[in-house]
């Protein structure tokens, strides 16, 4: 998957390069048996849709929108996780990283099982760490400098717990920062054959296709070029979810009451102060200011519970999250633009 401003160029050049390929009569149309590549291919696009389509079924239950583009994401992550063992995600954030793998484990299980695909209608399960939560040594094992007796590290345990699992399909999640210190240890691990060895010349091999090695990072800034070449990875830009989603989402916990009144004020109040965040390009993501908001929209109207409030006082309620969610974390200058959009829907 590319980021969002390689997307087009890309598209581009493959319609020069190979734009009459679509021009040519298929083998199917002429009446001629398809080749085995060509009925296998589509019997995968086949698979593939039936995938998407329990996806779209599954994400209301889950909580989260069917975003086209989003949606679009989630099976670029299962196109990857058929060709490889080691996946990387990369998006700031908010973006949905953690729930691009949740929605998609949901769909898997929701499937039928498949002959040609192990991992539809499995058991999904993830075995997550934070690799700048520990050092090295406490990640995959040491060996004590007075007894000589080994340790094995967290990484390594969890590796060894996923790889002696054959009842459900592991996902072994790194979500932090990549690093050299730690990523040099799993060089082996990112081969063509698969294998954790440590310290201890213990030799752990992956497990596949029950097992896969996920990395959740914000870029790949520390990432070297091994490590990059041997992965599959899937960018996840702020356009791709957007943030009217996560309001949907909000909303959709809210009593209907509250929804009739609330819905009108995202449009009015907190749509043009997030484009005008956006347009600052100052402070932090859209996403990060709107979930601000929304937490404290919930401490407010959960203090306003047993109250009977009107209209107006949600208007007030709104005004007030809107200024320390959104204005109270941008410069001093946009301050004072987002002072004067406020003003419009406040009599004060």
């Amino acid at each position: 998957a590319l980021v969002e401003e390689d997307e087009p160029i890309f598209l581009e050049l493959v319609g020069e390069v190979f734009g009459s390929v679509g021009t040519h009569e298929s083998d199917s149309a002429a009446g001629k048996p398809p080749a085995p590549e060509v009925a296998r291919s589509v019997s995968q696009a086949a698979l593939r849709h039936t995938v998407q389509q329990e996806l779209i079924s599954a994400l209301p239950g889950i909580g989260l929108q069917a975003q086209v583009a989003w949606v679009e994401r989630v099976m670029q992550l299962y196109d990857v996780s058929l060709a490889r063992h080691f996946i990387v995600t990369v998006g700031l954030s908010g973006t949905g990283k953690f729930s691009l793998v949740r929605a998609l484990h949901t769909a898997l299980q929701s499937h039928a099982a498949s002959a040609t695909h192990p991992a539809l209608g499995q058991q999904h399960q993830e075995l997550r760490m934070n690799p700048k939560a520990v050092s090295v040594a406490q990640m995959f094992g040491s060996f004590d400098t007075t007894t000589g007796e080994w340790t094995e590290g967290v990484f390594a345990s969890l590796w060894r717990k996923a790889n002696k699992d054959r009842c459900h399909c592991t996902w072994v999640v790194l979500d932090g920062p990549i690093d050299d210190a730690w990523t040099e240890n799993l060089n082996t691990v990112l081969d063509s054959n698969p294998v954790l060895t440590l310290a201890n010349s213990d030799r752990l091999p992956m497990l596949r296709p029950n097992v896969t090695l996920h990395f959740e990072a914000e870029d790949l800034r520390n990432a070297s070029p091994a490590t990059v070449a041997h992965s599959g990875v899937v960018h996840l830009s702020l356009t791709d979810l957007g943030w009217m989603p996560l309001v949907e989402t909000w909303l959709s916990t809210r009593e209907a009451v509250q929804q009739s009144v609330l819905r009108p004020l995202v449009e009015s109040i907190l749509s043009p102060l997030l484009e005008m965040a956006c347009e600052c390009g100052a402070g932090p993501s859209p996403l990060a200011l709107l979930a601000s908001t929304l937490c404290l929209l919930d401490s407010m109207l959960a203090a306003f519970a047993e109250v009977d409030i009107g209209a107006e006082t949600f208007v007030r309620i709104f005004l007030f999250c809107s200024v320390w969610g959104i204005a109270g974390a941008l410069p001093a200058a946009e301050q004072v633009k987002l002072d004067q959009e406020l003003r419009k829907h406040s009599r004060q």
